[in-house]
């Protein structure tokens, strides 16, 4: 069986994952989209796999999910992307490891739960500040509106300099499925500075992407040991000289665009059963 986890605001997905949900079942997958905080692990069957494409409200009930994600990994439950991956990428800190790999991240002064913000050390011209754990560009704002406080960012809080180029440029979705490069897509900002879809993002193909900025998406991705992977995002900052900047990698609930892509949902459920058939040898 086939589990699509969804949240509670949005209990059946959305059109993408039902079609994802329709078209598994027409190849005779038990296929059930569920919130995950229904989800009765111990009820599980032991070939269950679950994919969390529609976990969007995880950074609103973190402790709860983590506990959901130790109780799938103690019933050996499988879920794609790994446990591991996932609680490692709900936590912006990995921003940090693709630092110490010399990969070109927008610069960041993290700071932790529970920790004071010392904004002391903050010298960005013009800052933003994000919670740690965080979606859909929840809680992101220019850090000159209001001092931050631990009540604001529970779990701690990642502050950078803003990048200007995101209003002319907008940002570049890259699309991984099996560890290999797809497709990209091009986000491009409207009236709010937010490249995020919540914020009236117009989202087209990428046609002929920077193979510069696909090697740093790979990077970035073997970096965080996620280059082997069901799926992938990796999003970059375009720059005028050419360069990019990461600026996120989305490994837990992503939008992967099927509707921009030709193909693209059969070419991600060509992958899924490959790793379905896998994780249940």
């Amino acid at each position: 069986m086939l589990l699509i986890a969804t949240c509670k605001s949005y209990k059946e997905g959305n059109e993408a994952l039902r079609n994802l949900k329709k078209k598994l079942e027409n190849l005779n997958f038990v296929c059930k989209l569920q919130a995950w905080q229904e989800i009765k692990v111990h009820n599980l069957a032991p070939n269950t796999l679950i994919l969390p494409l529609a976990v969007w409200d995880y950074s609103l009930e973190y402790a709860n999910f983590l506990h959901f994600l130790q109780e799938l990994k103690e019933a050996q439950i499988s879920i794609l992307n790994p446990h591991h991956i996932l609680k490692m990428n709900a936590d912006k800190s990995y921003l940090k490891v693709l630092e110490k790999a010399n990969l070109p991240i927008i610069p960041s002064v993290i700071f932790r739960q529970n920790e004071d913000f010392n904004l002391s050390q903050i010298s960005f011209k013009k800052a933003v500040i994000k919670p740690l754990v965080g979606q859909s560009g929840k809680g992101v704002r220019f850090l000159e509106q209001k001092r931050p406080s631990k009540e604001e960012f529970p779990h701690g809080a990642l502050i950078q300099p803003f990048i200007e180029s995101v209003e002319e440029l907008g940002e570049f979705c890259f699309i991984f499925f099996g560890g290999k490069f797809h497709y990209a897509i091009h986000r491009q900002t409207q009236k709010d500075w937010r490249a995020n879809s919540n914020y009236g993002v117009k989202i087209a193909p990428l046609i002929n992407p920077n193979k510069s900025h696909i090697n740093l998406a790979t990077k970035a991705l073997k970096a965080l040991k996620a280059s082997n992977l069901l799926y992938a995002r990796v999003d970059l900052l375009p720059q005028k000289n050419g360069n990019a900047l990461i600026n996120e990698v989305e490994l837990i609930e992503p939008s992967l665009y099927f509707d921009f892509h030709e193909n693209a949902l059969d070419k991600f459920i060509k992958n899924l059963l490959y790793f379905y058939q896998k994780t249940n040898c």
